[in-house]
C-alpha cells in the first residue's frame, strides 16, 4: 500500500500542479476581466459615444456660428439705428429749434447723446 502511494504521488502532484495552474489562469483571467470591465463596456458603447461627441461638436459649431452672426448683426445694426434715429430726429428737432421751443445747445447735446449711445451699444455687442 505504501508502494502504491509512492507510485501515484507524482501523478497526484502533477495533477494538483496542473489544477493549481488552471485555477491561477482562471483567477488571472477573472482579475483581468474585472480590471478591464469598464474598458470593455466603453468599447461596446463606443459608437454611442462617437455619435454623442459628433452631435456635441456640431451643436457647438452651430451655436458658435449663430453667436458670431448675432454679434456681426448687432454691431452693424446699431450704426444703422443711430442713423435712422438721427434721420428722424434732426428735422423734427430742427423745426423746434427754428421755432425757438428747443434751445440749440439741447439739440446738439441730444445729437451727441444719440451718437454716444449708438457707439456704446455697438461696443457692447462687439465685446460680448
Amino acid at each position: 500500500s505504501l508502494g502504491a502511494a509512492t507510485c501515484y504521488r507524482p501523478k497526484i502532484e502533477r495533477s494538483l500542479t496542473k489544477l493549481g495552474n488552471l485555477q491561477h489562469e482562471r483567477y488571472q483571467h477573472l482579475a483581468d476581466a474585472c480590471a478591464n470591465f469598464s474598458l470593455i463596456a466603453d468599447y461596446s458603447r463606443q459608437p454611442l459615444f462617437q455619435e454623442q461627441s459628433e452631435f456635441n461638436i456640431l451643436r457647438h459649431n452651430h451655436l458658435e456660428t449663430c453667436s458670431e452672426q448675432l454679434v456681426v448683426a448687432g454691431a452693424s445694426c446699431f450704426p444703422l439705428l443711430t442713423r435712422l434715429v438721427l434721420f428722424l430726429y434732426v428735422p423734427i428737432a430742427g423745426m423746434q429749434v427754428a421755432n425757438g421751443s428747443l434751445p440749440f445747445s439741447f439739440y446738439l447735446t441730444d445729437v451727441t447723446m444719440f451718437f454716444l449711445v449708438g457707439d456704446v451699444c455697438r461696443q457692447i455687442f462687439e465685446t460680448s
